[in-house]
């Protein structure tokens, strides 16, 4: 009986839209969490034990690569059995990150009917092209996708990181092409030397190949630059917009000067929320239909929404409206879907707690969206 009366103390209803998760939180996700608390105790035992042997081994690695004066095979030899151990180690890290993803997360989404969560799930920036807000990216990484459906309007989010190639890298390429090119001449020359003295060839080879491999994988240390970190929210309505309608940070005088141009045809568009102008430059090509969906109301979620979601408040946000979908980008510091660390707790609220209500403020924007929409089309007759 006391044990039973735990669980359903666990969760305390506070807010309107945990109404009833009370109970779904101590007959759902309490027992799943409770194993998985026991899971999380063995794999931690193992991992601590793991992880004093493998700083035993990478102290005994790094004493016989100095007594060996650094030697080019010893070195490679250490960092084989380094990587290894490292995969041999915290493999029971990523393995109950994974379970608690794959169980939790998953019973807190099916709280809402019609929802499910991928935790390998993609959204492709090549979708939203058309959304005039993306910025340069050549590659990108997604994960966990959440997807359903509420008040007709499918919804879909996911976590994503765009990547470019860092300028500099460039530069940083040709230096190292032309200092490989000068180490190469400059053995070819002792070689040619060494011959021409002894009549046989006697040089190491052993120092280009390291910059031969080193070249091969230089992009993977410093050609990537980090454009966009957050999330990808995508409502797709039942009705197409009447035009194209952007939102975009504010960049001062000289930064949304140069976005002018940038946005094509679209024209600056003035709210009535002085707080949202402070913060955003919105561009239309339909004035009516923009201030229409841009109403106090919606803004003000909108803005909690990021404020919410965005470690760095309500700043670096950006949307679209055009066709038949809303697309929102949200940066975002944190893992929205990342477990907490094996050395805490799996039995916990809190982070129940704040996906109930960043679901709750999403909701909200999509039924005011649905009832502006509305509205929209009244006001784009009575114009007509």
């Amino acid at each position: 009986m006391g044990s039973r009366m735990r669980k359903y103390n666990l969760f305390q209803e506070t807010e309107d839209y945990e109404h009833g998760f009370r109970e779904y939180y101590a007959e759902e996700i309490y027992p799943i969490q409770k194993e998985l608390e026991d899971d999380r105790k063995k794999h931690l035992v193992r991992f601590l034990l793991k992880l004093s042997l493998f700083v035993l081994v990478a102290m005994m690695l790094s004493m016989l690569v100095l007594l060996t004066a650094f030697a080019i095979d010893v070195i490679i030899f250490s960092a084989a059995v380094v990587l290894g151990m490292y995969i041999f180690t915290f493999w029971h890290v990523f393995h109950y990150k994974k379970l608690v993803k794959v169980e939790v997360f998953q019973k807190t989404v099916d709280f809402f009917k019609g929802f499910k969560y991928l935790s390998t799930g993609d959204m492709c920036p090549l979708d939203y092209q058309d959304s005039k807000i993306l910025p340069d990216y050549l590659s990108y990484t997604s994960e966990d996708k959440l997807m359903g459906t509420h008040g007709g309007v499918q919804v879909k989010l996911a976590e994503v990181r765009l990547l470019k190639p860092r300028l500099i890298k460039y530069v940083l390429k040709l230096i190292l092409l032309l200092y490989i090119g000068a180490v190469y001449l400059y053995y070819g020359i002792i070689n040619m030397m060494i011959i021409l003295a002894k009549g046989g060839y006697d040089l190491e080879y052993k120092y280009l190949q390291m910059l031969k491999s080193f070249y091969a994988d230089f992009d993977e240390f410093m050609c990537k630059k980090e454009t966009f970190n957050g999330l990808f929210i995508e409502f797709e309505m039942p009705k197409k917009f009447h035009g194209t309608t952007i939102g975009l940070k504010d960049g001062g005088k000289l930064g949304n000067y140069i976005k002018s141009y940038s946005v094509g045809r679209l024209k600056n568009v003035s709210l009535e929320s002085g707080e949202f102008e402070d913060l955003f430059e919105v561009y239309s090509n339909s004035q009516i239909e923009s201030r229409c969906i841009l109403e106090p109301a919606f803004m003000s979620r909108l803005l909690d929404l990021s404020k919410e979601i965005n470690n760095r408040g309500r700043k670096g946000m950006s949307f679209s409206f055009f066709q038949n979908k809303c697309f929102m980008m949200i940066p975002c510091d944190r893992n929205m879907f990342e477990p907490r660390s094996i050395f805490k707790s799996c039995i916990s609220t809190k982070d129940v707690k704040k996906f109930l209500k960043e679901t709750s403020i999403i909701f909200d924007v999509i039924d005011i969206l649905n009832l502006n929409m509305e509205k929209n089309i009244q006001r784009l007759k009575k114009h007509d």
